[in-house]
């Protein structure tokens, strides 16, 4: 026979073994599809190592599914190749997987290690700044060096929560502890890497609370559109449309929500000073749950990407 009558009939063995095999052939297919990536990786061919260290959340995240985008790329290419696919369409399918793979990845794992953090047992105490000035003290004849370090965790615990005292008295006093906040790494050279990343959290912030802060800042009473949204709550209540008055109370609400947020992560990057300098010092050790979520996110991704890889062709009907 032909070439193009044998690959037809080698597909259609091919096709019958994965409906005997149902699920199981599923996972072997995925499997299969994983473990050259797998290789590829621990043989450093993997675009998430060009991920640079030292970046924001955010910027992190970007450049990881950016990463993801540009590995998925090259292996939907190549499984394109080698399933007799158009490439570039199987590239851009791979580009997409590697994305969503990604993305669902830093997800789970996110989650996971928030709710195994939530479940420890025995987190360290944080002393206070009285104790540290009482081991200060006791440590000054033994060990000047500890001493000394043990009062500078003091100096920047006390100096945020000037700030934070100073912020209380300002117009908005959630956008000047943001403001203090991030003056914080000029005023202050010895911020350990841990300190520093906090800091940028406290004065920038995620996604979701810049967006409840924006929410706020427009439509609380007190915002920029405040007096706007009071006016139609008003107006709707006086020509019976009492549900006008839910946007200025979405906006207060969102107000009173940010600059909690906001107050409680800078007093907790006055915790982590107080503590040392280092999410470890503050939080404990990583138990088993949070290393798997750390470690094998990229392993997640893999497995998501190989699925995307050997499920769409059947999913759209191609043998």
């Amino acid at each position: 026979m032909d070439y193009d009558e044998a690959l037809r009939l080698h597909r259609q063995a091919t096709g019958d073994a994965r409906a005997r095999a149902g699920h199981a052939g599923t996972v072997a297919e995925i499997g299969a599809g994983v473990l050259p990536m797998s290789a590829a990786a621990n043989a450093g061919l993997s675009a998430a190592r060009l991920v640079p260290g030292g970046l924001s959340r955010g910027k992190a995240l970007g450049a990881k599914l950016m990463a993801g985008g540009v590995e998925g790329a090259g292996y939907g290419a190549l499984h394109g190749a080698g399933h007799d696919e158009d490439v570039g369409d199987a590239a851009s399918l791979g580009a997409l997987g590697g994305i969503s793979g990604t993305a669902a990845a830093q997800a789970v794992g996110g989650v996971t290690q928030h709710l195994a953090q939530l479940l420890k047992r025995g987190k360290p105490k944080v002393p206070s700044a009285d104790d540290l000035r009482a081991q200060a003290q006791a440590a000054d004849a033994s060990s000047p060096m500890e001493a000394e370090a043990l009062r500078s965790r003091v100096a920047k615990s006390d100096a945020v929560e000037s700030l934070l005292r100073e912020a209380e008295d300002a117009a908005n006093p959630e956008r000047a502890i943001r403001a203090r906040i991030g003056r914080l790494p000029q005023a202050m050279k010895n911020l350990t890497p841990d300190e520093l990343a906090a800091v940028r959290d406290v004065a920038k912030g995620s996604l979701s609370r810049k967006a409840t802060r924006l929410t706020g800042d427009l439509l609380a009473p007190q915002g920029s559109l405040g007096g706007a949204s009071v006016a139609g709550a008003l107006s709707g209540l006086f020509n019976g449309y009492p549900s006008a008055i839910a946007a200025p109370l979405v906006g207060a609400g969102a107000k009173m929500l940010s600059d909690r947020l906001t107050k409680r992560k800078a007093n907790r990057l006055a915790e982590l000073m107080r503590a040392g300098g280092t999410k470890e010092a503050l939080a404990g050790p990583d138990n088993a749950a949070q290393r798997l979520a750390k470690t094998q996110r990229e392993a997640l991704a893999r497995i998501l990407l190989s699925g995307e890889l050997s499920l769409a062709p059947y999913a759209v009907g191609q043998d």
